[in-house]
This record gives C-alpha cells, sequence and structure tokens, in this order.
C-alpha cells in the first residue's frame, strides 16, 4: 500500500491536494455541485488520515460573474466550514490555498480564514498568487504565518504576457 511505501522510505505525508471551486457549477443548480464537493474533501480527509496524515489542501471559489459577491462568499465560507466538520471526524485539518478569486488578496484571504472560524481550517498561503497581484510578500507572509501550518514555495519567474485581439489589430 502507498501507507506501506511512505513508511519505508521514512516519509511522512505532507497534505492530500484537492481542487475545489465552490461556486462551479451555478449554471446547473439542479446539480448538488456544492454538496458533492463537500463529499469528495470527506473522501480525500478519509484517506489522509489513511495514509497517516492530518492535512486536506483545496482552493476557495472563482468569482462567477452576474451572481451577487455577497452570496458566493457566504457559499464559499459555508461550504468549507462543512469541509471542517467532516474533515474532524478523521483528525485532519482543512488547508485553503489562496489561488482562486474569493480569499486570493492576502486580507481578503485572513478574512476569509477568520469567518470559516473552525479550530481545523488552516491558510495554505501560496506566494506565487501575491507575486502575480504584485503584493508586499514579506508583509504577507508576515501577516498569515502564524496561522499557517503549510505552504508552497517555489523559484518564481515571471514571464511576459500577451493576448492577441484581432478587432484591434494588436496584443493587449
Amino acid at each position: 500500500t502507498l501507507k506501506t511505501l511512505l513508511e519505508a522510505e521514512n516519509l511522512e505525508l505532507s497534505a492530500v491536494a484537492g481542487y475545489t471551486n465552490f461556486t462551479g457549477g451555478a449554471e446547473a443548480p439542479e446539480v448538488p455541485s456544492v454538496e458533492l464537493q463537500i463529499a469528495y474533501v470527506e473522501q480525500l480527509a478519509m484517506r489522509a488520515q489513511a495514509l497517516g496524515g492530518n492535512l486536506v489542501r483545496i482552493f476557495s471559489s472563482y468569482e462567477q460573474p452576474g451572481v451577487a459577491l455577497a452570496g458566493q462568499w457566504q457559499k464559499t465560507v459555508d461550504a468549507i466550514g462543512e469541509c471542517c466538520a467532516r474533515a474532524a471526524r478523521y483528525g485532519v485539518t482543512v488547508g485553503v490555498q489562496n489561488h482562486h478569486d474569493l480569499g486570493v488578496a492576502t486580507k481578503t484571504f485572513a478574512e476569509l480564514i477568520r469567518q470559516i472560524d473552525r479550530p481545523n481550517v488552516t491558510p495554505m498561503y501560496d506566494c506565487w498568487c501575491v507575486h502575480l497581484r504584485g503584493e508586499d510578500l514579506e508583509e504577507g507572509v508576515s501577516q498569515m504565518a502564524p496561522q499557517m501550518q503549510f505552504t508552497t514555495v517555489a523559484d518564481y519567474i515571471t514571464l511576459p504576457r500577451s493576448q492577441y485581439q484581432p478587432a484591434l489589430v494588436n496584443y493587449r
């Protein structure tokens, strides 16, 4: 089993990576997209526990155009709160990474974590998003570090990007 391989190599499971978007599926409201994702996170928590881990990484939500932001925000807070409740049954913490629109800015991310208000939620502050947005990296890390259990670091290289605009015969 994977747990046996981890133990044989004297390795610990850092986190199980989940991919969520709690505002996704708005175009088909009859599909229980949020409930399916919550069940998915619970399954990841079960697997993390079985592998000797205690952390599942998820994302928040992409902002959906034409839908009230306050409703999207509350749906995200409630969904992650329920993920935390279910993960707690397995002794697992839910780590929210700041990749998606809701919570990508450091100040907003801190407020998202505060509103989720669960003992087993932790920010997984990824500097990539902060770097791309031009935020002060040191300030953001200092703000989030006391709560963080895990983060991702890399040697970030920003490459110029352009998108051709045929109507303008030019690039943006």
